[in-house]
């Protein structure tokens, strides 16, 4: 910021006056220490010079102290040009030493600018006396090298109305020394301390500087820090031999030493936690170990080193005589070339990272955007038979725009294929310059291919791009060196401690990699990852990049005899956001950790360490402390957020920062949870959201994990949501919105994915999640959201989601086989056709009451099977309602509604359950109607409408009447009910409840024990729904439904007997009179997923029968 002449948005602003300007943003104003008292705060005025400006102006306070560090206070918006004053309540640090820092957002751009002008803040407070103020009240040294030094130099301030004099400086640690530049300070002058540190080994340093002066407070000390080094010692030695190495590279973090003539090294690193160290020295192999390094610790490592026996099968440096290679392009103008000078789209020069020529590209210029080009060498090399590992060494220099312009660095086989490893076989972004890379390819020796030759493939985005790259010194070696990993690693998990063993390393085997392919004759590439547009549809994003195929690929490996195991490193981060740190050293093939916390979750991995060089084991494993509480799926049910009372019972947030939060609530509620601008998640009742989407600007993620879920006793299981999320679309990774599932501390699975700008409102989501939690126990599912910060989308960033819940297929029952000396038949019954659908959350309706009968009796006239009813026609339950003689209420109408398989149904008669207890021979009759409701409910159809009679003549007990529908047809849709009404037309008298009551009353399911499902209820004059809270009415509607399309899978012992056959019986020839078999059926039913990223198709089994 700078004072600038011109019209300010302060009270003085005029012609001749001056502000605080500040062009495109992004700049900041420091204070002096001040000293706040009562009352006071922080005032000025400030405006934009763009008219729609909308930002911010930060305000951060610094309480001078040992945790000096910026805390935000308050920010202030910006409204265009109108001038706008702000007052910061200074009120919390009433008695402290603070530095106030006014820092500015960023503009649209330079020609921009914000302004700030009449800055009034508090007078620091002026003792009568002298008063001794340190500008810094600790002074940390951070890193210093032993026998080196470093220097602080710190204001010394008298902020006091009298002069002071500064007597004496004493250092309680020899190795911090004062100096002060001036030992007399007039009133309200300042002074320069300047400090210095020497420290003489890498200790963790602490000390004070007391100063004795003639003011009230002496004596004053100020506080000093240095964090120490780490020492780290060894030897190295040929491990063939056992002769120790001199001049062998250490290298600890990018701290680089040598050993001496004796194979001995030791010096000071930073202390950087857990740190790579690698022993690497011409003629042998690298050793590689990992080690935590702390501050003022003392490590020593040592490394026995294997001497190559390499064959070299391919190399080029592009000198001259060497292999040039040639360039295809398949996408795109530009070209590879060797070429002796590369310059970058800066401007820098590139050269060669050894020799005169290098491979660059693109030949001229900056390469363009969505292209694909390759460099292929000229020459192969022979693999039959070959083994060991291969490995493939290059020097690299590129820069490329970082995670979506990519150089692979592949293998051409003989199939034509292109072949990189997908874990470090290509490289995006900047180098920074010259670097060496090297890639394990011993896969490719066990890929079935006689020759390979190195190829490099560029492809790029739309978008930004870069310069390209330069590579030099391809290497291609075969070495019979192989480090094996250690075996299967497994945990045990839910107990007070952690229990953890892997199996060692074999002596030959084989190892896992996952390779990329990329088919180099083919004229259309895969595409890039896909993305809902704003009219839902699923469409390739421009950036990103390009879905080549994976698969996994194997390496056979045989130790020779001198290959030395020391022992295993056990490595543990706490999930979701720690850092792996070195838990400990084992020297046997198992570890239990004690040092662990109820409920918290950790991984783990276990490397393999070798006199050679350490290797970390393929997968890392999960676990939790502490034994959870778990809930069947069915007593959970799911969450839809509405309880007045919610709270997050058994569910866990993690939050990589504070800045935002898991909450419940409605669409008011969340309407700023989308940042500035956006759109926040429209009316869906109560529902949970994050409340900052955008995380503070700054990059965020959360873990929102729900209950542990038991499903033993599943076989199908599809888990169901509602989904909102607004991101920055043209990056697919920027705002990752998923639904992840996984069954006993597991791997994460993604089972929906609707990271994607909802601009048609909420989405309806499913996923098939069966293979992952069936007949398993302990699932969870985690909601997981990340936000890139400053990539701010125009709808805004953040998401919502409501109504998870949990399903299964229904499948074939009573599965009954009839065996005879030559075969075995098989018969089964169809699923039942009835199913339900979610209707608006109920109400209570007050004319409903219910109570328990004392020794009703049952009725034995109705017993179909080809009936369907909410209720149970065994029930002891039944409803009374008060009637026109107990006060003016009117008859209710009770209502049912009924969901079947679309298409057309056969109806037969509707049933109506009730009870009368009375000696009164009146008349019971009721108005019974049969239509068709929408999907809320409401009336939009009528099949038949009657008046029905009950009999009564035989008080105190059950009774029904009955609507003859023979002829008639429902047909049915996903979208319609059959709705059923009855009326009562007479009154019975009789104090039950002591009331009159309506009699016959309605039979209903004891809500005790079963709840209601919503769709029994009453329905208003107009056929608008109301469902009831509490019962389930028992209205049988009889008839003949269409069946569900659904063919079947027969098993026996475990073996698919017969697929997708229509009929409901098998008859099994392959038999035995002696051998007993197991059989089961599944129905197979064609069912729609919609994942989020795309809609699955599929045809899906159904739970099996008995």
């Amino acid at each position: 910021m700078f004072n600038y002449s011109y019209y300010g948005p302060g009270y003085t602003g005029d012609p001749i006056g001056f502000y605080a300007r500040s062009p495109g943003g992004q700049n900041q104003l420091e204070s002096r220490t001040l000293l706040p008292v009562s009352g006071d705060s922080i005032i000025f005025y400030y405006n934009s010079s763009n008219s729609v400006d909308s930002g911010y102006i930060n305000i951060q306070v610094k309480e001078l102290g040992p945790n000096d560090q910026y805390v935000h206070l308050e920010s202030v918006r910006f409204s265009g040009y109108s001038n706008l004053r702000a007052a910061i309540d200074l009120s919390a640090y009433i008695g402290d030493s603070i530095i106030v820092k006014v820092e500015d957002d960023a503009t649209y751009n330079d020609n921009n600018y914000h302004r700030l002008d009449d800055l009034l803040l508090p007078a620091y407070q002026v003792s009568s006396t002298g008063q001794l103020v340190f500008g810094e009240e600790m002074i940390d040294f951070g890193l210093v090298y032993p026998d080196t030094s470093a220097s602080v130099t710190i204001v010394v301030a008298n902020m006091g109305a009298a002069d002071l004099t500064i007597s004496s400086l004493v250092s309680n640690n020899v190795a911090f020394s004062p100096v002060l530049t001036n030992s007399s300070l007039l009133a309200e002058t300042a002074t320069e301390l300047t400090v210095t540190f020497a420290p003489m080994d890498g200790a963790v340093q602490s000390g004070n500087i007391v100063v004795m002066h003639n003011a009230p407070s002496s004596p004053d000390t100020l506080v000093l820090f240095s964090g120490g080094m780490v020492y780290i010692t060894g030897v190295v030695t040929n491990n063939e031999s056992g002769e120790a190495l001199d001049s062998v590279t250490v290298d600890a973090g990018g701290d680089i030493t040598h050993t001496n003539d004796v194979g001995e090294y030791g010096y000071y690193s930073a202390p950087t936690g857990l740190t790579l160290v690698q022993f690497m020295k011409d003629g042998y192999n690298n050793a590689t170990f990992n080690t935590t390094l702390s501050g003022g610790d003392t490590v020593t490592l040592s490394a026995a080193l294997e001497p190559l026996n390499i064959n070299a099968m391919y190399f080029s440096g592009f000198e001259s005589g060497e292999d040039q290679g040639f360039s295809n392009t398949l996408l795109g103008v530009s070209s590879y070339a060797v070429a002796d000078t590369f310059f970058s789209a800066s401007g820098d020069t590139v050269l060669p990272a050894s020799g005169t020529t290098m491979l660059v590209f693109p030949d001229s210029g900056g390469y363009s955007n969505n292209e694909v080009v390759w460099w292929e060498s000229d020459s192969v090399f022979d693999i039959a038979g070959a083994m060991g590992g291969l490995y493939f060494d290059l020097d690299v220099n590129i820069d490329t725009e970082a995670d979506y312009d990519f150089f692979y660095f592949c293998l051409v086989l003989d199939d034509g294929s292109a072949w990189y490893d997908i874990d470090n076989g290509y490289l995006s972004g900047s180098t920074g310059g010259w670097i060496q890379h090297k890639i394990d390819m011993s896969w490719v020796l066990n890929m079935g291919s006689e020759t390979a030759k190195p190829a490099i493939v560029f492809v790029s985005d739309g978008g930004v791009v870069g310069s390209g790259g330069a590579f030099d010194n391809i290497l291609v070696t075969l070495n019979p060196f192989f480090l094996a990993p250690p075996g299967l690693l497994s945990v045990v998990n839910y107990g007070s401690t952690i229990p953890l063993s892997w199996e060692e390393p074999a002596s030959s085997g084989r190892v896992s990699y996952s390779v990329g392919n990329i088919d180099l004759n083919i004229s259309e590439l895969p595409p890039r990852p896909t993305a809902a547009d704003d009219s839902g549809n699923m469409v390739e994003q421009l950036k990103g990049p390009r879905d080549f195929p994976i698969i996994s690929a194997y390496h056979n490996y045989s130790n020779p005899a001198s290959r030395s195991l020391l022992g295993y490193n056990v490595f543990r981060a706490t999930w979701p956001f720690g850092d792996f740190q070195l838990l400990a050293y084992e020297t046997s093939t198992t570890h239990e950790d004690v040092s662990v916390s109820e409920g918290t979750y950790y991984d783990y991995i276990v490397s393999a360490v070798y006199d050679e060089g350490e290797i970390e084991a393929p997968a890392i494993v999960s676990a939790r402390a502490g034994l959870p509480v778990v809930v069947t799926d069915d007593a959970y049910g799911g969450e839809d957020f509405e309880a007045s009372d919610f709270s997050w019972e058994n569910w866990e947030a993690f939050y990589s920062s504070d800045a935002a939060m898991w909450l419940v609530g409605d669409s008011a509620a969340a309407d700023s949870a989308f940042g500035l601008g956006g759109r926040p998640a429209p009316d869906h009742s109560n529902f949970a959201y994050l409340s900052d989407g955008r995380g503070g600007d700054a990059d965020f993620e959360t873990f929102l994990l729900s209950p542990f879920i038991d499903f033993l006793d599943n076989f199908t299981a599809i888990v169901k949501l509602s989904g909102y999320a607004q991101v920055w679309g043209d990056f697919a990774e920027n705002n990752i919105v998923r639904l992840l599932v996984r069954s006993d501390m597991g791997p994460w699975r993604i089972a929906v994915d609707f990271g994607y700008d909802h601009m048609n409102g909420w989405g309806d989501y499913s996923a098939s999640i069966g293979n992952i939690v069936s007949s398993r126990d302990k699932a969870q599912f985690a909601l997981h959201y990340t936000h890139t910060g400053g990539l701010n989308s125009g709808n805004g960033n953040g998401a919502a989601f409501d109504d998870l819940d949990f399903e299964t297929i229904p499948g074939p029952y009573s599965l009954s086989a009839t065996p005879t000396t030559t075969d075995i038949t098989l018969s089964w019954i169809h699923p039942d056709s009835s199913r339900f659908r979610a209707l608006p959350e109920p109400i209570n309706i007050s004319q409903n009451r219910a109570t328990v009968l004392s020794a009703p009796s049952e009725e034995t006239n109705v017993n179909r099977t080809d009936c369907f009813s909410h209720g149970m026609t065994n029930s002891n339950w039944i409803t009374g309602f008060y009637g026109p003689d107990s006060g003016s209420l009117v008859a209710p109408t009770f209502a049912t509604l009924h969901a079947f398989n679309e298409g057309p149904m056969e109806l037969e008669e509707v049933i109506i359950h009730g009870y009368y207890n009375t000696d009164d021979t009146t008349t019971a009759s009721a108005h019974v109607f049969v239509g068709v409701a929408d999907s809320s409910g409401v009336t939009v159809d009528t099949i038949a409408t009657d008046e029905v009679s009950f009999d009564i003549s035989n008080a105190g007990s059950w009774t029904t009447a009955t609507i003859d529908l023979s002829g008639l047809i429902h047909n049915a849709t996903d979208s319609t009910f059959l709705k059923v009404t009855w009326t009562p037309l007479n009154d019975g008298y009789i104090a039950l409840f002591d009331a009159n009551m309506w009699i016959p009353g309605q039979r209903i399911d004891d809500p005790n024990v079963v709840p209601a499902n919503g769709l029994s209820g009453f329905d208003d004059s107009s056929g608008v729904y109301y469902p009831s809270a509490t019962h389930n009415f028992v209205i049988e509607v009889c008839g003949t439904p269409t069946p569900p399309d659904m063919s079947y899978n027969v098993y026996k012992d475990y073996n698919l007997l017969a697929e997708n056959i229509e009929a409901t019986t098998l008859i099994d020839e392959n038999v035995s009179v002696i051998t007993e078999s197991c059989y089961w059926v599944h129905g197979v039913v064609p069912r729609s997923f919609n994942i989020g990223i795309t809609t699955l198709n599929v045809l899906h089994e159904t739970d099996p029968s008995n």
